[in-house]
C-alpha cells in the first residue's frame, strides 16, 4: 500500500510519539505529586517566594488607607528603618503590621547592628564596613563584638541569650552608643542598593510614618536640589535633624554625600567616638559638603500622639511622623488611619486631636503628667485647690498638681503620659476642663489649603530656629 520508504518511516515515527506521550504523562504525574508535598512544607522553606506573593496584599483594595501608597511612583521614595539587635525582634513586626502595613517591601531597607532575618525580612548590618582598626580597642564596639560572636550558627536574634557575663553593662545604653556609627554608612549602603529613588527617609524602628502626609509632601519638593530636612535639635551649638522624627534626604543630597564625595563614611569613622549621636554625625557630614539641615518641625515630629502639645500654632499643620510609638499606640494609630474620612489627604494636627486624642481625655487622672506648664500658681497646697485655681482662671484648659506645685495649661492641650512615682515621691494629679477645651476647639480658625515646609523653596514655620 505504501512505498517501502514510507513503510519504514511510519512505524518509526509512531513509536517515538508513543514514547513521548508516556514521558509526558510521567512528568505531569510527578508535578502533581510534588505540588501536594510542597503544600505541606513549612513556610520557612519558601521565604523568598512568601515575600514576593505578600507584596501585592499590602496594597489591598480592602484597606482604603493604602490608596495613597498604591498611587505613588515606584522610584519616588525609599524608607530606611534603623534598629538594633536588642529591639529588632519586637519592633520590626510592629512596623510591618502598622506604620508600614501599606508600604512595598521592595522600597524598604532595614538596618541593624547584626545581619539577620526577621519575619522573612533581611536586616543589613550597617557596621560591617567599618575597619577593624576603628573597632579594636574601642569600647563602643564591645556589644557589637559580643553580638557577632553569639550570632554564629543562628540567624534568630530572639534566641541570643542575655549578657550575664558583666553585670555592670547597661545593654540599652551600650546599644544606643553603638547606634551612632550606623548613620553615614547606612546612607551609603542605601544609595548603592537603590540609587534610582528621588527621596530617602531615615526613621527609627519606633517611628510612625503617616504615609498619606509624606506622599502629599514629596511632589511639592525638588529632589534635584540638595535638601536635608528634619526636626532640628542641637549638639554643641550645631543643628541636626532628630533621627526619631525622621530625616528626609533628596536624591541630589545623597548623591553629593555618597558619590561626589566618595568615602565620606570611612572618613568619619574615627571621629564618631567623641560625638553624642549618629543623627548629629550625619548632619555634620552633610554640612561639610555645604548641605544644612532645614527645620521641618512640627511636620517631622518627635512626640507621641499623647505628648503632642496641641495649640493654635500647630492646629492646621500637616503631620508626617511620630516617635516612641509602642505596640499598642501603633495599633491605635493604624486603626485611626483606616477610619479617616479622606484617607489620601494629609493628616493635620486638628484631625489627630478631634478624631483620635479627644475621646481619650478624662476629667482627671492620678499619677499622670499632662504637661501643663503655662502658669504656676503660688500658695496652692492641695490638688483640689489646684483644680479651683484652674476654674478661677478663664483661660485655663488643664491643670497639673505635682504634690507641691500647681501649674495651669492655658494655651495648649496635652493628654500626657503616666508619671512613674519613685520612692518618697508625691502623687501627681492631672485635670482637664473639657467644656473649655471644646470651646477652644470651636474657636480655632478654619484651616485653609495645607502648606508643607519648603514647598515654595524657602518657607517653614520653624525655619527661624537657631542653635545657641
Amino acid at each position: 500500500m505504501y512505498p517501502d520508504s514510507m513503510q519504514k518511516i511510519a512505524p518509526h515515527r509512531y513509536g517515538r510519539a508513543s514514547g513521548a506521550c508516556r514521558l509526558l504523562i510521567r512528568v505531569v504525574a510527578l508535578y502533581f505529586v510534588l505540588a501536594q508535598i510542597y503544600r505541606f512544607l513549612p513556610d520557612s522553606f519558601n521565604t523568598h517566594t512568601h515575600k514576593e506573593v505578600s507584596e501585592p496584599q499590602r496594597k489591598s483594595s480592602e484597606d482604603a488607607s493604602c490608596s495613597a501608597v498604591a498611587k505613588s511612583p515606584d522610584n519616588q521614595l525609599v524608607i530606611m528603618v534603623k534598629t538594633g539587635t536588642s529591639e529588632a525582634a519586637e519592633k520590626v513586626p510592629v512596623q510591618l503590621d502598622h506604620s508600614l502595613r501599606c508600604w512595598p517591601f521592595s522600597r524598604t531597607i532595614w538596618f541593624s547592628d547584626l545581619e539577620e532575618e526577621i519575619d522573612g525580612h533581611h536586616l543589613i548590618d550597617a557596621l560591617d564596613a567599618i575597619p577593624e582598626a576603628i573597632k579594636a580597642g574601642n569600647p563602643d564596639f564591645d556589644i557589637y563584638r559580643r553580638q557577632q560572636e553569639r550570632a554564629k550558627g543562628t540567624q534568630k536574634v530572639m534566641e541570643l541569650p542575655d549578657d550575664t557575663n558583666d553585670a555592670n553593662i547597661d545593654v540599652g545604653q551600650a546599644a544606643w552608643t553603638l547606634d551612632k556609627y550606623k548613620f553615614v554608612h547606612l546612607v551609603e549602603k542605601t544609595w548603592n542598593l537603590k540609587p534610582e529613588a528621588d527621596w530617602y527617609l531615615l526613621v527609627d524602628a519606633d517611628t510612625y510614618i503617616v504615609l498619606p502626609s509624606l506622599l502629599a509632601w514629596l511632589p511639592r519638593l525638588d529632589s534635584a536640589r540638595r535638601l536635608l530636612l528634619g526636626s532640628v535639635a542641637c549638639f554643641s551649638g550645631r543643628p541636626f535633624g532628630h533621627g526619631g522624627s525622621g530625616i528626609l534626604m533628596s536624591k541630589a543630597a545623597v548623591y553629593d554625600l555618597v558619590v561626589a564625595n566618595k568615602g565620606t563614611a570611612s572618613r568619619w569613622d574615627a571621629r564618631i567616638h567623641e560625638n553624642c549621636c549618629g543623627d548629629s554625625v550625619l548632619a555634620d557630614a552633610f554640612k561639610e559638603n555645604g548641605v544644612d539641615v532645614m527645620n521641618s518641625w512640627p511636620v517631622l515630629n518627635g512626640e507621641t500622639p499623647f505628648t503632642i502639645r496641641f495649640s493654635a500654632w500647630n492646629w492646621c499643620q500637616p503631620l508626617v511622623t511620630m516617635h516612641h510609638i509602642t505596640t499598642d499606640a501603633a495599633q491605635q494609630l493604624a486603626s485611626f488611619e483606616r477610619r479617616r474620612k479622606d484617607p489620601e489627604a494629609p493628616l493635620r494636627y486638628h484631625e489627630l486631636f478631634t478624631d483620635f486624642i479627644s475621646d481619650m481625655i478624662p476629667e482627671s487622672r492620678e499619677n499622670w503628667d499632662n504637661m501643663s506648664n503655662g502658669v504656676v500658681v503660688p500658695g496652692i497646697v492641695s490638688a483640689p485647690d489646684c483644680i479651683g485655681a484652674c476654674q478661677d482662671n478663664p483661660s485655663c484648659l488643664q491643670s497639673l498638681w505635682k504634690g507641691d506645685l500647681c501649674s495651669l495649661g492655658t494655651d495648649k492641650i496635652v493628654l500626657g503620659e503616666a508619671h512613674e512615682r519613685g520612692e518618697g515621691d508625691k502623687t501627681w494629679h492631672s485635670t482637664w476642663n473639657k467644656t473649655r477645651i471644646w470651646r477652644w476647639v470651636s474657636e480655632q480658625a478654619k484651616c485653609s489649603d495645607v502648606f508643607f515646609p519648603y514647598e515654595d523653596g524657602v518657607s517653614s514655620i520653624s525655619a527661624g530656629t537657631r542653635c545657641a
